[in-house]
């Protein structure tokens, strides 16, 4: 027997009936229809809109109802009891005609399910009115998309990431002091003043004291090496300019009596060394000065010296400069001017391996999406698990400090990822997927609308940009490789003037591998020193397949793009060169094509980036400061172009886009067929009656068709 065309439910958060009896609200499994149908029901409208940030398709439900009698009751009884945050859901079930074989008749199914948005809700005695609100993953996503949630990266999931360091070209610049002393008694530590770096302090360049010596012991132990080298070895570039007067007290002058200004070496234990390739047994000392007028009436006064010299150190060693005379040297004071001219040192620095833990973008999303729904959704993205190679980390992780946890929004996930990958989310099957915008658009098996009588065309403005800014966010170094960083912001021009809009596709996480390293040098290991990048986020380039490091799986840098680039200090060290803004626009490309409508004759004009241009590989060719032709990007996925126009729905519309919310539309006007991809969708269950669609237009309809077409 036929019945009515929908039926409507509240129902719990489980799906069981509500329902008054003896003037209660009771709990039923088996399906209790309201006795009344709401008010407005005739007017319900359920629209499919594509949300303009995750790319794929809300849903929204467009009137508010009025509940009477039972219905009033049940959501009077919800609220007053508990408040807003009451937990009721409108289910409406649709009539259809079935047949089994042998005879027809009449099931329901469910339509639609949406939540009672009790923010609206209006009791004015007899009746209760409320708007519906999407429910499910939408309402979680709408809520919690913003909040930042922490995540412990010490979970078996992690990768551990094996940080064997950057070289690094460091400069410190110091002050030779004067400090004179009565008498040296032999050699002495020149006293040095550290003016000004551009490395970071816990490299080992310092200030130090001028201390008396009479031993090589004594250097050793006095605790003024002005540089600490690293575990590998390192090119020390030294400069110098300075002045010094010499005098003699209580005995007579000798002819040829030369003044010493050395460079001396020592191992951690205090043993002299030699630099490399010097076959002399220690202990050698390397002269910057070695200074013999022979007339000692030309020694003892005022001298100025200038010089350069580069050295190769051994790992791990502590230099020092002393200075001395041949004879006398009990005898003689040594008086340091010319302040304001410094003594520089500049040298390379790789700092040694350590070991850090990061997170795999398919695990950090599937915990994001179980905070986000408060754990009623489950997470899938087949995108990130091919991906997973681009793991994530925080700056806690990379000092090595215990218990460092990942602070992130799903808004910041997306975001960053987004950049990288081109992604689209939304609601497949009651999952929520993270997918390529590919992936949300089905044009082979779209849904046919049939013909309609007027057509309206026009840009779609809100996506057409004449910039884009693709990339990081900038960052500050105290530190001359920070200039080197290449994974910063580009952005780029575009010939058109009639709108003025950007399109940012910035990452809200870091890629900087200068950034990261300094990180890691600076504060390595010191749990109570804070740092601005304590709470950063950063992703890391790494290779697919791990390694076998002391029974444990242990992921390399990904460096397979390094051997092909040029405009790097050092080339061969650096990574995440694979994260680079160009190729971020590139694996963009495709989306960022698509809002250029005829514009492929055009090129996206670099105009500016914050630090490093020069960065370029030749296998592939991918040069960051170049113009980018538009034509040279991937085959557009649209065309900034709305179809505007007036049909009824098909009745199966909710369904068919429930089941499968990645299909495309297609129309006929006057005889040409056109496809398009939703920006809105909507229908009126009451009636069908025609609805407004808005589609972009899909890249292979040809608008010129409209040229010659009138009414």
């Amino acid at each position: 027997m036929q019945g009515k065309d929908f039926l409507y439910f509240l129902v719990d958060e489980v799906g069981r009936s509500l329902y008054v009896e003896n003037g209660t609200v009771q709990r039923s499994a088996v399906p209790k229809p309201l006795p009344e149908t709401p008010d407005g029901w005739t007017e319900i409208q359920i629209d499919n809109i594509r949300n303009q940030k995750y790319f794929a398709l809300d849903r929204s439900f467009t009137v508010p109802l009025d509940f009477v009698r039972d219905g009033a009751f049940i959501l009077k009884d919800a609220y007053y009891k508990t408040g807003l945050e009451a937990k009721v859901f409108l289910v409406i079930s649709k009539q259809r005609l079935e047949y089994d074989g042998t005879e027809y008749g009449y099931v329901y199914d469910g339509y639609y399910r949406g939540e009672i948005d009790f923010s609206t809700f209006n009791d004015s005695g007899s009746k209760v009115t409320c708007n519906i609100m999407e429910g499910g993953a939408v309402k979680y996503v709408k809520a919690n998309e913003n909040v930042v949630y922490e995540f412990d990266v010490e979970v078996p999931e992690a990768k551990i990431v094996k940080m064997d360091g950057v070289v690094l070209q460091q400069s410190a610049s110091y002050e030779v002091m004067n400090g004179a002393q009565p008498s040296n008694q032999g050699a002495h530590v020149v006293e040095l003043f550290l003016v000004g770096t551009e490395e970071v302090s816990s490299i080992g360049a310092k200030s130090t004291t001028r201390k008396n010596v009479a031993s090589i012991a004594d250097i050793f132990n006095s605790g003024s090496n002005f540089l600490t080298t690293s575990s590998t070895p390192t090119e020390l570039k030294l400069t110098w300019d300075f002045g010094v007067t010499l005098s003699l007290s209580g005995v007579g002058a000798i002819f040829n009596t030369r003044f010493f200004f050395q460079l001396r070496l020592y191992d951690q234990a205090g043993n002299p060394v030699n630099v490399i390739g010097d076959p002399t047994p220690p202990p050698v000392a390397y002269n910057l000065v070695n200074f013999n007028p022979g007339d000692p009436l030309l020694l003892y006064t005022h001298h100025r010296f200038t010089g350069t010299q580069t050295f190769n150190i051994p790992p791990n060693t502590l230099c020092f400069l002393t200075g001395r005379v041949s004879q006398n040297e009990d005898f003689t004071t040594f008086i340091y001017d010319d302040v304001s001219n410094p003594f520089k040192a500049e040298y390379t620095y790789l700092h040694p391996t350590s070991y850090v833990q990061a997170l795999p973008p398919s695990y950090l999303f599937g915990k994001l999406i179980e905070k986000v729904t408060e754990g009623k959704y489950t997470a899938a993205s087949d995108t990130l698990v091919a991906n997973d190679d681009i793991v994530v980390t925080c700056g806690d992780a990379i000092r090595g400090l215990p218990g460092a946890k990942i602070k992130t929004s799903l808004s910041a996930f997306f975001q960053s990822y987004n950049v990288e990958l081109m992604l689209g989310m939304g609601q497949v099957l009651g999952v929520i997927r993270l997918e390529t915008k590919p992936y949300w658009i089905d044009y082979n098996n779209s849904i046919a609308l049939g013909e309609v009588s007027k057509l309206v065309v026009k840009p779609a403005t809100d996506l057409v940009v004449n910039s884009v800014k693709v990339g990081y966010q900038p960052n500050e170094y105290e530190d001359v490789n920070g200039r080197q960083e290449f994974n910063n912001t580009i952005q780029y021009t575009v010939p058109i003037t009639r709108v003025n809009k950007e399109l940012d596709l910035v990452s809200t996480y870091r890629a900087d591998c200068y950034g990261i390293e300094l990180t890691r040098i600076n504060l390595d290991g010191k749990s109570t020193t804070d740092d601005s990048a304590d709470n950063d986020v950063f992703m890391v380039h790494v290779k697919d397949e791990p390694i076998i490091e002391n029974l444990a799986y242990v992921y390399e840098l990904d460096r397979d793009l390094n051997p092909f680039a040029t405009g790097l200090l050092q080339p061969e060290t650096v990574f995440n060169i694979f994260l680079s803004p160009r190729r971020c626009l590139d694996r963009n490309g495709a989306y960022v094509r698509s809002l250029f409508y005829k514009m492929d004759g055009s090129k996206l004009t670099f105009q500016t980036t914050d630090k490093n241009r020069e960065l370029a590989t030749t296998t592939p060719v991918v040069i960051e400061k170049a113009d980018v032709p538009i034509v040279s990007l991937a085959a557009p996925l649209f065309t900034a172009n709305i179809l505007e126009f007036e049909c009824p729905a098909p009745v199966n519309l909710v369904e068919a886009l429930a089941a499968s919310p990645v299909r495309a539309f297609s129309l006929t006007y006057q005889g040409i067929t056109f496809k398009g991809i939703a920006l809105k969708a909507g229908i009126r269950p009451a009636d069908y009656e025609a609805q407004t669609y808005q589609l972009l237009s899909a890249p292979d309809n040809d608008l010129e068709l409209l040229i010659p077409l009138t009414d």
